[in-house]
């Protein structure tokens, strides 16, 4: 759900109940796009978190941490200067709209009580932070926007401060049921929205309505595309039952999935049913951006390892090229051996010699020359040829298997990238391509330190515990630091994957295919049906000297074909 004019009403009913009448202590941004308010009131201090960041744009009260860099942004600075020390005296939402207004009251230097706003504007890439004096004339903002920007409006310092355009859109607030009906017709007669259901065209009438809250009101009271005057009549009844309860601070944000909307089957009187909405944000947005953040990770270290692959397959290529060639090392070799025998009867400025190959029972054979060069210049041409030739041949195969090793090994860890589902894992795999040298060490200050134990996926089957490691690196601890020599281990068979082991000396078979499932389901087999699964006991497992972090051998091992797990 977008953070709509419902919800930021329901947010400046909140920081009126909390923050109105305390004073700012503390301001910092701890990136471009963040700004945060350290408040105190009656003893109680409160963090105002402001985000403009087009992805998670809100205002709100949080209980994150954010660090407060050694050097501040411009922009902070004037807020220091104008608003450090200063009393909130009032919070407002500009209509219904995305706008929330704070206004400070403090001292200038001359003593005097002079008053400032700071105007938060929350729409998308557009949202912006904006100080303004007692003469609504614009301080500073967040974000400069010239003419060259926008046509429209410009916010700059010392122009004068207007509001957005609302696109003619509707304010619902004081409406009242006959004026809202004639909304509602003058929505559906509309030819430019014949092809909208009727949610879309209610967002699109409305000022501060979102499609997703529009769906969710529509689907609770129970409206299709077919409207009657009692559906008109039950939407505005919802509307204002559920304006109530956000003025009353009652209103209830849940989660869905990714998303988030209003509860709107609680309307109740009773606080303690519904969960503060700034406390419903933080805990939401901190997953969302957990979620980036992993993301992120994730595609930064699968582009060095796909740029990796794609060096030594390049590699591989020219090595498989040379080898190609080596059918003439010797060739060369013999045509530098015969021009040598038969100089006696050469001549610069020849293009070919016509002689017996002595190789080949003396049948003639033509060997090309370059004219430009003598006989013997001719002779030490193929000479080198050959060495150049046969010392890449040697090079090639002895790099060859590297290449190989290496683009199987990457791909592997391509695969455990993409699985990844934690910090922690992905930094456990950052440390292994360190340490193998795919990646340039860090320093220790700004190497992220991860002192968490490893979190292995962990099952439970008829009581028996089964483990899986979901990298190289808990591959290797799991089997051979944690796994007794008698349990059971088990891997897909010829393909990437995680080490599964069943932590039990007598596996009943129900356990063992179940384990054997969830091997091909952590392995690159997965979407393909059937797999084959292999399991021995942990004591046939051995590392393979030299090898890459989980490699290894197994022998006295069994296989078993499994269907693979949805």
């Amino acid at each position: 759900m977008a953070f709509d004019g419902i919800v930021t009403k329901a947010i400046v009913s909140e920081l009126n109940k909390n923050i109105l009448d305390s004073r700012t202590e503390k301001i910092y941004m701890p990136n471009k796009l963040e700004l945060w308010f350290i408040l105190h009131k009656n003893k109680e201090k409160y963090k105002l978190l402001i985000s403009i960041d087009p992805s998670s744009a809100r205002v709100q009260l949080s209980n994150l941490e954010r660090a407060n860099p050694m050097k501040a942004p411009n922009f902070c600075m004037v807020l220091r200067k104008y608003l450090q020390g200063n009393r909130i005296i009032k919070i407002e939402q500009h209509d219904l709209d995305r706008i929330i207004e704070f206004t400070f009251e403090g001292l200038d230097d001359f003593g005097d009580s002079k008053q400032k706003k700071l105007i938060i504007e929350l729409m998308g890439k557009h949202s912006n932070v904006i100080l303004t004096n007692d003469e609504n004339k614009i301080i500073d903002s967040m974000k400069h926007v010239d003419n060259e920007m926008s046509s429209l409006r410009e916010i700059l310092p010392a122009r004068t401060y207007e509001y957005p355009q609302n696109q003619e859109r509707e304010n619902f607030l004081g409406m009242s049921l006959p004026m809202f009906q004639n909304a509602i017709q003058l929505a559906l007669s509309r030819p430019a929205t014949d092809k909208f259901t009727f949610s879309q065209r209610l967002a699109n009438e409305f000022t501060g309505f979102s499609r997703t809250f529009t769906n969710n009101l529509c689907n609770f009271c129970k409206i299709g595309d077919e409207i009657s005057s009692k559906d008109v009549s039950a939407l505005y009844s919802n509307l204002n039952i559920l304006l109530y309860n956000i003025g009353e601070g009652l209103a209830n944000l849940i989660k869905i999935e990714k998303d988030y909307h209003f509860d709107l089957s609680v309307y109740t009187t009773n606080s303690s049913t519904t969960t503060p909405v700034s406390d419903f944000l933080d805990e939401y947005y901190n997953e969302k951006e957990t979620l980036e953040e992993i993301h992120k990770h994730k595609m930064e270290l699968q582009k060095e390892v796909l740029s990796h692959i794609c060096k030594y397959e390049k590699n591989l290529m020219r090595a498989n090229e040379i080898l190609t060639e080596s059918a003439d090392v010797e060739t060369y070799k013999q045509y530098g051996e015969i021009i040598s025998s038969n100089i006696y009867r050469m001549q610069t400025g020849m293009k070919e010699l016509l002689a017996e190959n002595f190789y080949n029972n003396n049948e003639m054979i033509n060997i090309p020359l370059n004219e430009s060069y003598s006989p013997s210049r001719n002779a030490q041409n193929y000479f080198k040829k050959y060495t150049k030739l046969k010392n890449a041949i040697q090079y090639a195969t002895s790099q060859k298997c590297d290449y190989e090793n290496n683009i199987d090994y990457l791909e592997n860890i391509s695969y455990q990238i993409m699985e990844c589902t934690e910090h922690s894992d992905l930094q456990e795999i950052e440390d292994e391509l360190t340490k193998q040298g795919f990646l340039k060490k860090v320093t220790k200050n700004s190497k992220k330190e991860t002192n968490a134990p490893t979190q292995f996926i962990k099952e439970i089957k008829n009581g028996i515990e089964i483990l899986i490691g979901k990298n190289n690196i808990q591959n290797e601890k799991l089997t051979f630091k944690i796994a007794n020599k008698t349990d059971t281990w088990l891997h897909a068979k010829d393909i990437h994957g995680s080490h599964v082991i069943i932590r039990s000396s007598e596996v009943p078979e129900d356990v063992l295919l179940y384990a054997a499932s969830l091997a091909s389901i952590h392995s690159k087999a997965k979407g393909n049906g059937k797999v084959a699964v292999d399991y021995t006991l942990v004591k046939n497992v051995k590392k393979i000297p030299g090898a890459k972090p989980g490699k290894v051998t197994y022998t006295d091992y069994k296989t078993v074909l499994t269907e693979l797990k949805k």
